[in-house]
């Protein structure tokens, strides 16, 4: 017969006891995770009427990674681009119910006391920022535990613009068109500016936060291209909030021609959508349509040519530190020598 310690005994039972309340706690935490949506409590037609969905502008294109185009340069600025913390940026998109794309640029509304954008998806409300749209993206810092330094403004950009290279010196950010900045930044800045924002023309204007992040991935500089991006994504809103106005004021006057309402960025509002679905429990809604990631407007060819010229002008190489050895082992590096250092 085996004899036993009292107070041996005692710990062991409370150490049992620990254990079996620790277990229930993990037990009710995961149950409580994967408690399934409530079902929702009002129909797609009673949160946005079907007669007044708005059409899915052509911004905010998806790149297509798998995609190939002839000309070298497209495949370097990709490369280049891969290489960056935030190329998802360019890739993502996601599959979510119709209505809620809807409701999220139907209920979108600004408080301009606390600066603070707010949408609502099904029936709760959320506050929109530009650490949600990091998240969303899956942006992460280049430097974890550096903090982000600031992007240079007014005559440093400038500045940096001319470094690159255009047909005659750069004196207000305004006057800079995409197609006419040498290669291989056009490339860059291109993908940028279509991707990333609602410019989908060569002769757009880059805005400052596009040329920031340009300016951040040439000087390989920890720039927050999250807070960049979300800076166009707000000037998105409120260019949609001017639309809007303008939309409503023609429908009161008969003799006023309608201007069409469009949804900008639709490919991020869907990321967003999915992101706060996701990790709020938002019922999916499986007999509702669904936007997918198919219905997308997809980048097409680049034009590396600007309108009237027949040559391809480039300007300042590209550094060293960009050329990984993965770029510098693709196809397109040995023909695509003449423009990097």
């Amino acid at each position: 017969m085996t004899f036993i310690n009292a107070n041996v005994l005692s710990n062991f039972v409370s150490l049992q006891c620990l254990s079996s309340l620790l277990n229930a706690l993990l037990q009710n935490t995961m149950a409580e995770q994967n408690v399934p949506a409530q079902p929702p409590t009002r129909t797609d037609e009673q949160i946005v009427p079907r007669s007044q969905w708005l059409t899915i502008g052509k911004s905010n294109l998806l790149f297509n990674a798998q995609k190939i185009q002839k000309n070298p340069i497209f495949q370097i600025s990709v490369d280049i681009l891969s290489n960056t913390n935030f190329f998802q940026a360019f890739t993502a998109s996601a599959n979510v119910p119709a209505i809620y794309l809807q409701q999220f640029w139907k209920t979108m509304s600004y408080n301009e006391k606390t600066g603070v954008y707010s949408c609502q998806v099904d029936e709760q409300w959320f506050d929109l920022s530009a650490d949600l749209l990091r998240k969303a993206l899956a942006i992460t810092p280049v430097i974890p535990a550096h903090p982000f330094e600031l992007p240079p403004s007014g005559n440093t950009v400038i500045d940096f613009v001319n470094e690159l290279g255009y047909p005659e010196p750069v004196e207000i950010v305004s006057n800079i068109r995409v197609n006419y900045v040498y290669q291989p930044w056009r490339a860059i800045l291109s993908l940028i500016n279509q991707c990333l924002t609602g410019k989908t023309s060569g002769s757009d204007k880059p805005r400052h936060p596009v040329l920031q992040m340009l300016w951040g991935i040439v000087t390989q500089t920890n720039v927050d291209h999250a807070e960049l991006i979300w800076e166009e994504f707000t000037q998105g809103i409120q260019t949609f909030f001017s639309h809007k106005a303008s939309h409503n004021a023609s429908l009161k006057n008969p003799k006023k021609k309608v201007t069409p309402l469009l949804i900008p960025y639709g490919r991020f509002s869907k990321v967003i959508i999915y992101y706060l679905a996701s990790n709020n429990n938002i019922h999916r809604r499986p007999e509702s349509a669904v936007h997918h990631t198919g219905d997308d407007f997809i980048l097409g060819n680049l034009k590396f040519v600007p309108k009237g010229e027949s040559v391809e002008v480039f300007g300042m190489a590209i550094p060293d530190p960009l050329i990984t050895e993965a770029i510098q082992q693709s196809s397109p590096y040995p023909s695509s020598k003449p423009f990097i250092t």
